[in-house]
């Protein structure tokens, strides 16, 4: 499977999280290829042939994302769910509300996926002896949702080519959320699967954070028949 992962600077290393540099199959995207996230994976996408096994799921994930779960039992996995699943993360949400957080509010009743967040100190270093804690919130494959955390999604190839990352959406917040509703516009289906995983979580709210969720606010606002969004209240493309 291919992924693609952003980081700062493409490793010199020979092997970074148990990866080797020069895999074929996996792209990193730096930042010169882009300054927000968004950026960064339209310029990956722009590198892969969308229209070779147009069915194939390409793996979007952080570099901080560790995934323990062989590829291709988790490619077995992904052929399983229906042709309409653009889509596919490990832990996610059927609404998102204002927040445009998939996590809040509301991550208890709305909350649906399962994934491992490693413990960090005060300097968001990994606790010693190493511990990881489980989020889980309805673990398993579940379909009709409105997003999932972007620190790993898998989306079709078929998706990729009807629905690209708005470079509006700056930064490294919200780009995984708005592509998911995009998806859901254009009817795709937004999926989770059970994956053996964990993610270290370095990242924070920026201080601009809240014009950032502006961006979101007036984008979708008039796309809506109502908040939450979900697949009911999206307007979908004609």
């Amino acid at each position: 499977m291919l992924e693609v992962i952003p980081v700062i600077k493409k490793p010199q290393s020979k092997m970074v999280n148990g990866i080797e540099i020069g895999n074929p199959n996996i792209i990193y995207v730096d930042n010169d290829c882009g300054d927000s996230m968004t950026k960064k994976y339209n310029y990956a996408i722009s590198q892969i042939n969308l229209d070779e096994n147009e069915d194939e799921f390409v793996c979007f994930r952080h570099d901080d994302m560790v995934i323990n779960t062989p590829f291709d039992v988790i490619e077995k996995k992904l052929s399983l769910f229906p042709k309409n699943v653009g889509v596919v993360g490990m832990i996610g949400t059927y609404n998102i509300e204002k927040s445009f957080h998939w996590w809040v509010p509301f991550r208890e009743v709305n909350g649906a996926g399962y994934i491992k967040q490693v413990k960090l100190d005060d300097d968001k270093k990994p606790v010693e002896p190493f511990e990881t804690y489980e989020m889980s919130d309805w673990a398993g494959e579940h379909l009709g949702l409105a997003s999932v955390d972007g620190c790993c999604m898998f989306i079709r190839k078929k998706c990729l080519k009807e629905v690209k990352f708005d470079e509006n959406i700056k930064n490294y917040h919200f780009y995984d959320v708005d592509y998911c509703l995009e998806a859901m516009a254009h009817r795709w289906d937004i999926a989770t699967t059970h994956i053996d995983g964990h993610h270290y979580s370095y990242g924070g709210m920026r201080p601009e954070i809240n014009e950032l969720r502006n961006v979101m606010f007036e984008k979708w606002k008039n796309r809506i028949t109502a908040f939450p969004i979900n697949k009911y209240t999206i307007n979908k493309v004609v």
